[in-house]
């Protein structure tokens, strides 16, 4: 055990300088899961079935969410291993009946054995393995095979993490459950990030985005302040950001007051963005500069339209018309009513169909 734990931390601190604050806490969740996943390595104490002394099919205690069907192509495959009568296609066949999350977990038990056993098992099926459970939304069970390659040795590639990494960050962009909850779903995507450096795969600006948004949309101080240090991060890496990850700090500099922030972090845009001319507004009529407002407001429904719906975390930002209201007071009669009328032009820039 002692010496996984040695070889998978080995792993992320070979990335040396391009490792940094993202990753201080996927190193020690890494480490973490690994050695949790290597001290469950006895296998089949927790998830072996009990069968009873009757031969009947109602008689075999099924765990709950587990379909039947799966419950006795895995007996079969039990079975089969204790005599070894299985066969290459064995274990492939057990996963065309996953169909639960609960089918999953037992799944990642029978793989275990199956590797055990030294049974074959090559990439095509590592990669059927993988499409099965990515279908059924068994995430937790993908990451804990992922995280332990020397006990499932599944072996995946840049877009298979980076589904997982979508899948966690689906999630955590809806801010639902508990605190405790969000921030075991956002640990679950920085686990996801070390997967990348636990594979050697160079993560990219389109992971580095799924991270920040994350934090960002989670709802906690705790995202965003996750969030910022990989924002830092990424800059110094010189990496660009997408632009998902510019609209979401942009959104979290201003929900912190920071709106000189926001309006810094805007300009990684580079050129003319209707959702960015959006944040420059708000962030120009929240900080109070009224002119700056309406001259950026004036190029807002001057725009290409967008489809904002399509945005990740969109649904968390302020109306264009909420803006707008919160800033009329503080116009003369005259703002006012060119306020108004490019908010009307604006807002059809702003789609939300």
């Amino acid at each position: 055990m002692h010496s996984f734990v040695g070889r998978a931390r080995q792993t992320v601190l070979r990335q040396g300088s391009a490792v940094t604050g993202t990753v201080i806490a996927t190193r020690r969740a890494q480490v973490l899961l690994c050695v949790n996943n290597v001290a469950k390595s006895t296998f089949f104490h927790t998830h072996f079935p009990q069968r009873t002394s009757a031969t009947s099919e109602e008689s075999l205690d099924i765990p709950p969410g587990v379909t039947p069907t799966f419950h006795n192509a895995y007996n079969s495959l039990n079975d089969a291993l204790n005599w070894s009568k299985t066969t290459p296609a064995s274990l492939r066949l057990l996963s065309y009946n996953i169909k639960t999350s609960a089918d999953a977990q037992l799944f990642q038990t029978a793989l275990k054995r199956w590797r055990k056993a030294r049974q074959p098992q090559n990439r095509t099926d590592n990669a059927l393995f993988l499409d099965i459970l990515f279908k059924i939304g068994a995430y937790e069970t993908i990451l804990e095979m992922l995280c332990d390659r020397p006990g499932y040795r599944v072996l995946p590639d840049f877009q298979h993490i980076s589904e997982l990494m979508a899948g966690f960050r689906n999630v955590a962009v809806k801010g639902e459950g508990s605190e405790e909850e969000v921030i075991a779903v956002l640990d679950n995507v920085y686990k996801t990030f070390a997967l990348f450096l636990y594979y050697s795969i160079p993560p990219t600006a389109e992971i580095y985005s799924a991270v920040i948004t994350s934090g960002v949309y989670c709802g906690l101080p705790e995202g965003w302040r996750r969030s910022e240090v990989t924002a830092k991060e990424q800059i110094s890496l010189g990496l660009p950001f997408e632009k998902e990850a510019v609209y979401a700090l942009a959104h979290g500099y201003i929900l912190s007051g920071d709106f000189d922030g926001a309006l810094t972090i805007l300009k990684h845009l580079g050129g003319a963005d209707t959702i960015g001319l959006f944040f420059q507004f708000h962030s120009l009529a929240s900080k109070g500069d009224i002119q700056g407002a309406i001259q950026v407001l004036e190029k807002l429904a001057a725009a290409d339209q967008v489809n904002v719906a399509n945005v990740v975390g969109s649904a968390h930002w302020k109306s264009l018309n909420e803006v707008v209201e919160a800033l009329l007071p503080q116009l003369s009669e005259v703002e006012k009513k060119t306020v108004l009328a490019l908010a009307e032009n604006a807002n059809v820039k702003l789609s939300s169909a």
